[in-house]
């Protein structure tokens, strides 16, 4: 699979046939996924930490995306946007290069899928707040697109 995704299905499949067997239902009136990181991006609040902000992108892109993930972020009030790519298919083993990094860093947003771990602590020397925001970075790409379940998008601004 691509970097990650798609690494629960195996598992999801096991856990949702239990559930059935053990007559336990599941869905929207028992279950809301809660992803407590990518949710500060989208809740009251999230303006201090974007607008007027340096901001650093770890994750496996191409240019288009980088287009578009700079301008919402733009839209959003931010202030420089920087990439440091990483692979899309192997971020457990990449090695990040940091002196590509050329300003000041306010905030790192990373997806990296699996690898997530490896890329946030190669980003520790840059001493600022680096979260993994995972697939909340589809929403910077496409403003309309739901993550996680579908209950994490980006905020109306």
């Amino acid at each position: 699979n691509d970097n990650g995704l798609g690494a629960f299905i195996h598992h999801n499949m096991e856990i949702v046939g239990y559930f059935q067997r053990q007559g336990i239902s599941f869905g929207p009136e028992n279950y809301v996924p809660f992803h407590f990181a990518p949710s500060l991006f989208i809740q009251p609040g999230w303006r201090s930490l974007i607008e007027n902000r340096s901001i650093l992108i770890v994750t496996g892109t191409n240019l288009e995306k980088e287009c578009r993930i700079r301008e919402t972020l733009s839209k959003m009030g931010a202030g420089l946007v920087q990439f440091l790519p990483i692979s899309s298919s192997s971020s457990l083993t990449d090695r990040l290069d940091l002196s590509k990094v050329r300003e000041k860093v306010d905030v790192c947003l990373v997806a990296a899928g699996i690898g997530s771990a490896n890329v946030l602590r190669q980003l520790e020397p840059l001493n600022t707040l680096s979260v993994d925001i995972g697939g909340l970075m589809n929403c910077f790409v496409d403003r309309k697109a739901r993550q996680h379940g579908g209950v994490i998008g980006l905020p109306k601004f």
